[in-house]
């Protein structure tokens, strides 16, 4: 009898455990980021919904004759970047997700194979030709800045881009690790972290995931050690896309919903 009812106090643990963990459920998502302002963005196929850190949902944007998203950049909140690689599509919305630019459009410029796009900063644009293997720097409307050539020994397929707080341009191959490159496009190292698809930097470090712990890694300045810190475990073995607000970290399960963890210190 004890240890029947013991099973069924750790069984409801559990499930509250799990309830308290639950985030959003309505659909299946797609990707999860966040802005400086502490907003969530959350996209399902071709639409994307803004949300408090509460679950309150704020706004929203869809433009199904474009497609489907391939990702946002919300790093700059007045100048929200969506990228549709199927249409060649660029979007730029402000903070209300109301269209701010005109068509832009990469196959209008001869651009056929651009697989990555970020927000380099409020007026310029980073694009990654991954068949030439170039980083390519432009203005608003899309008019080139700078073309940077990758040369690697080694196979390099970069999966996602980013700008980190320090201008430096990130892009990240699951099986190579993170490579810096400047605002030029020239490259500066190598963080051979592999098998993380996804990251996410916050002033001078970096959050990943890798075997269901969620890790800290400290950028090192000319100076100082490598330093990696193991900041919250219990996770499953692999998260596809999260996002880290305020000491809460959101993160997209197995079942495409989303769950809310506080990082512990």
């Amino acid at each position: 009898m004890k240890n029947t009812l013991l099973f069924l106090i750790l069984v409801a643990l559990n499930v509250v455990h799990a309830q308290e963990r639950l985030f959003l459920s309505d659909e299946k998502y797609q990707s999860i980021s966040s802005d400086i302002n502490g907003y969530l963005y959350i996209t399902t196929d071709h639409s994307i919904a803004q949300y408090d850190i509460y679950g309150n949902k704020i706004k929203s944007f869809s433009n199904p004759s474009f497609g489907n998203i391939t990702s946002i950049d919300t790093r700059i909140p007045s100048k929200i970047l969506v990228f549709n690689q199927e249409s060649g599509n660029i979007t730029l919305l402000n903070n209300e997700l109301v269209e701010i630019n005109s068509k832009l459009n990469l196959f209008d410029k001869g651009w056929m194979n651009i697989a990555l796009a970020s927000m380099g900063s409020s007026d310029r644009i980073v694009l990654y030709n991954n068949i030439k293997q170039e980083l390519l720097i432009t203005d608003l409307n899309l008019n080139i800045v700078s073309i940077s050539h990758i040369q690697f020994s080694e196979e390099f397929n970069p999966t996602d881009i980013q700008v980190v707080p320090n201008q430096q341009i990130a892009l990240i191959d699951t099986s190579k690790g993170i490579c810096l490159f400047d605002f030029y496009g020239t490259y500066e190292k190598q963080i051979p972290l592999r098998n993380v698809p996804s990251v996410h930097f916050r002033k001078n470090h970096f959050f990943y995931f890798q075997n269901g712990k969620l890790y800290k890694y400290t950028l090192p300045s000319d100076k100082s050690p490598l330093k990696i810190e193991e900041v919250l475990y219990d996770f499953e073995p692999k998260i596809k896309a999260f996002t880290i607000v305020l000491e809460n970290v959101f993160y997209i399960n197995s079942s495409q919903n989303i769950e809310k963890r506080t990082i512990l210190h």
